[in-house]
C-alpha cells in the first residue's frame, strides 16, 4: 500500500483532472453515444413522446435553459444527462399516456430538483 501511495502522489499534475471535469466528460460521452442512436424527430413515435414531454414540462413550469428531449433506440428506458437533457427510448410511444408521462416526469424531476449540481457537490466532497 505504501508503494501505491507513492505512485499516486508522484503522478504528473496533468493527471490530476478535476472530478467535475471527469463527470462532465463522462456524461457528454453518454450523450454523444445516445445522440448517434436518435430516432428521426419527425417520426410518429418521436412525436408521441415529444408531446408527452412537452405536457410534463409545461405542468412543471420548468424554465431552465437548454432542457430538451432526444428520443433514441437504445437499451435504456430513460435517463437525464448533464442536468438538462432527457434521453428516452422510442418504445415509450407504445405505453399508455399515464405510464409515459410518469417516466418523463421522473427524469424531468431530476432537472427540477437540480440533481446534476447536487451530484457535482457530492463528487467534490
Amino acid at each position: 500500500t505504501l508503494m501505491a501511495l507513492m505512485i499516486a502522489c508522484s503522478a504528473p499534475a496533468w493527471c490530476a483532472e478535476d472530478i467535475i471535469d471527469v463527470l462532465q466528460r463522462s456524461q457528454q460521452m453518454q450523450l454523444d453515444a445516445l445522440t448517434a442512436q436518435e430516432v428521426d424527430p419527425s417520426s410518429a413515435e418521436s412525436q408521441v413522446v415529444q408531446r408527452s414531454f412537452d405536457k410534463v414540462l409545461l405542468a412543471l413550469n420548468l424554465r431552465q435553459p437548454g432542457v430538451r428531449l432526444i428520443v433514441v433506440r437504445s437499451p435504456l428506458l430513460a435517463v437525464c444527462l448533464m442536468g438538462r437533457v432527457v434521453a428516452a427510448n422510442v418504445s415509450l410511444a407504445g405505453l399508455t399516456e399515464s405510464e409515459r408521462t410518469f417516466i418523463l416526469a421522473h427524469e424531468l424531476g431530476h432537472i427540477a430538483h437540480r440533481h446534476w449540481a447536487q451530484l457535482g457537490e457530492l463528487y467534490k466532497r
